[in-house]
């Protein structure tokens, strides 16, 4: 390990503070992207939740309603440690102010070690606005999942129903052929005209 100088200690401890602050502020841009996509998100989730049960599955046909009712729970759970975590996140950019000012501007030494709880807190709180996404995000979708296939095998043995309960169809008749020996109808025989040598004459008037 090479010696340094007091003039190069000094430009690497510069360095090291420019490189500390360019890394705690895209920190403080990843956080703040992280609790937007959530709270996007988990109110994306809600609404799509909430649609399914209206227009595809209605409430009162719909099973394991235990499961949406932990999501929404879990998706509310997630928005307000999401908006939680937007104020520890500005009263954390409020205490790296105050400790910026007082390190540059006072020559505060031990300003710059000083933890910023607030930073810490905003930490844990993304973790958990995460976690409750993720625990939500599971229930939704396993609810979505079984009543659809619930669903669908309702559908099955409603078309087996009415594939069984239909009325028959009715069978065309065969046409017979007429055969020789079928009786026709008799026909009519000529009546004989009476000859004038055979008929009776009417008897005369006295």
């Amino acid at each position: 390990m090479g010696h340094r100088t007091e003039e190069e200690r000094q430009v690497a401890s510069e360095l090291h503070r420019i490189y500390l602050d360019e890394l705690h502020k895209r920190q403080l841009l990843n956080s703040d992207n992280y609790d937007k996509a959530i709270l996007t998100l988990s109110s994306s989730g809600l609404a799509i939740s909430l649609t399914f049960i209206k227009d595809i599955v209605p409430l009162s046909q719909a099973e394991f309603l235990w499961l949406i009712k932990f999501g929404w729970i879990f998706f509310l759970i997630s928005i307000v440690i999401s908006l939680l975590a937007y104020i520890t996140s500005n009263k954390a950019i409020d205490v790296e102010m105050d400790k910026a000012e007082r390190f540059y501007d006072n020559g505060n030494e031990a300003a710059r070690f000083e933890k910023n709880n607030f930073s810490i807190i905003n930490k844990y709180l993304n973790y958990f606005t995460g976690l409750s996404f993720v625990v939500a995000l599971i229930a939704i979708v396993m609810f979505v999942i079984l009543n659809l296939r619930g669903n669908s095998d309702m559908s099955n043995n409603n078309s087996k129903t009415l594939c069984t309960d239909s009325a028959p169809m009715p069978r065309m008749q065969a046409v017979m052929k007429p055969s020789g020996n079928q009786s026709s109808a008799p026909m009519p025989r000529m009546q004989s005209t009476p000859s004038s040598g055979t008929q009776n004459t009417a008897p005369q008037a006295k």
